[in-house]
């Protein structure tokens, strides 16, 4: 049944587009072809600029995780959690920066930037990975967070965790794209209006060809084609032209030749009533 139901709908399809004029079968396939070029552009550039934009966040975040990780090594060593707090504290007052914490290798936190440590940011990285830079995803207050870890000393000393907002980077990667986007946008209405432009260039000739090909059709052959072109159209013009020309003298003839045939038709019964 879905067969049949799809192969009539095909078939309706394809009889519409049989009765559709040539200029809507034109412009149709150039708008066709121009939005779906055009819609794949955009998602190519979206889907390879989106990715791009993303490095480069989880490089300045594990930029600053490092940074963080070096200025804090010293005092880690020696246990100075009040300018360990400080540190923490500092990185956190960054653009787009959720929260900042430090642990020592044994999971203890040693400093952070929140009042009161939440237990749901709390790492559950196994010990022997925490020598090696990682990044996760979680929520957090009921925002997207992606957290960027980096050892330091290479973990003997602990890790530090530095978190930018999820929502804040996706809202600067769209700031990014967007302008991208609607450039491409503007190309495409450029393209689409060209195309409508292309289209009637290319249909009028041939509906001037329709309606003087109608109009030989109704007697009246002293109308010129008058069409120059050098493609295939102007060569229909051409052939259209000269089977006016050829018409156009074999009725100039046939008017010549009633006259005569009249005549001689005249003079025969003249010739028969004398004869009677």
């Amino acid at each position: 049944m879905n067969k049949q139901l799809l192969a009539f709908k095909l078939q309706t399809s394809v009889a519409m587009w049989q009765r559709t004029s040539l200029l809507w079968k034109i412009m149709g396939t150039f708008l066709g072809t121009i939005l779906v070029v055009g819609l794949l552009v955009i998602v190519v550039v979206y889907r390879i600029t989106g990715r791009l934009l993303h490095d480069e966040i989880n490089q300045r975040a594990l930029a600053i995780a490092t940074n963080l990780s070096d200025a804090a090594a010293g005092n880690a060593a020696t246990k100075n959690l009040l300018a360990l707090h400080a540190q923490v504290s500092k990185y956190a007052l960054l653009d787009g920066v959720a929260y900042a914490f430090i642990e020592d290798r044994n999971g203890k936190i040693l400093a952070h930037s929140l009042g009161i440590f939440p237990e749901e940011i709390r790492p559950s990285i196994d010990l022997d990975r925490r020598s090696q830079a990682q990044r996760r995803e979680l929520m957090f207050r009921g925002r997207p967070v992606y957290e960027m870890m980096v050892p330091v000393l290479e973990g003997r000393l602990g890790t530090v965790h530095v978190a930018n907002w999820g929502d804040v980077v996706e809202k600067a990667v769209q700031r990014a794209i967007f302008p991208m986007i609607g450039l491409i946008g503007l190309f495409l209405f450029f393209g689409i209006v060209i195309s409508l432009m292309l289209s009637r260039q290319i249909v009028q000739p041939i509906i001037r060809l329709r309606s003087i090909a109608d109009t030989m059709s109704k007697g009246n052959l002293d109308t010129p084609v008058g069409i120059d072109s050098g493609d295939e159209i102007g060569e229909l013009a051409i052939s259209l032209e000269r089977m006016r020309a050829s018409l156009k003298a074999s009725m100039v003839r046939l008017s010549q030749a009633k006259p005569s045939h009249s005549k001689s038709a005249k003079e025969g019964a003249k010739n028969e009533q004398i004869t009677a």
